[in-house]
């Protein structure tokens, strides 16, 4: 990745337009990265879901997440073409950038027994702060592997407000805040 400011260490992704054109960026931009962790969390996934008697390898991993892409395209078509767009520019299918994007929900899925990694949101609203905004606070305890891919994007689209996101190589977003007052983040 050239090109990125870093915040505390971590890259600042900008990408600014369409959702296709936000999703060809961010893909091109960030390809190797997206390439080596997708393998990386296939392979911790069939790996991990060997114990709850599951016998998976990156390709059955792929066709179990292949019918996700229908309902994404329906009901979050801006997120779909910002996703194809992604896959494309990466050379990655789409199941590999929403296994990236849903990991920690399909080592639910997948009954995957892991250690606990626990991480901490905290949220107060206007009423109980001094200067009457609200407060967001988030701890995220990432695994030590995957802190080269931790990132900070920025899009800006054509059409609605910027936002900014912590996630792992723009995917698999965990905090974000947006110019429009929303702020919201996520955690095991």
């Amino acid at each position: 990745m050239n090109n990125a400011e870093l915040i505390g260490g971590v890259p600042l992704v900008s990408v600014i337009g369409t959702p296709r054109t936000m999703g060809e960026r961010l893909g091109s931009r960030l390809k190797p990265r997206l390439q080596v962790l997708a393998q990386y969390l296939a392979e911790q996934l069939c790996t991990l879901s060997k114990a709850s008697g599951h016998s998976l390898t990156p390709l059955k991993l792929r066709e179990l997440i292949s019918p996700c892409t229908l309902a994404i395209s329906r009901h979050e078509p801006s997120l779909w073409m910002e996703m194809e767009a992604s896959g494309l520019a990466s050379d990655l299918p789409i199941e590999d950038l929403l296994l990236i994007h849903g990991f920690s929900d399909l080592l639910s899925f997948l009954q995957c027994q892991i250690p606990p990694r626990p991480s901490t949101y905290l949220c107060i609203d206007s009423t109980h702060t001094l200067d009457g905004q609200p407060l967001m606070a988030l701890c995220w305890h990432i695994d030590p592997t995957l802190l080269p891919y931790l990132t900070l994007l920025r899009r800006m689209p054509t059409h609605g407000p910027v936002s900014l996101s912590l996630g792992l190589a723009g995917l698999h977003q965990v905090a974000g805040l947006s110019e429009a007052g929303l702020a919201v983040a996520s955690n095991e």
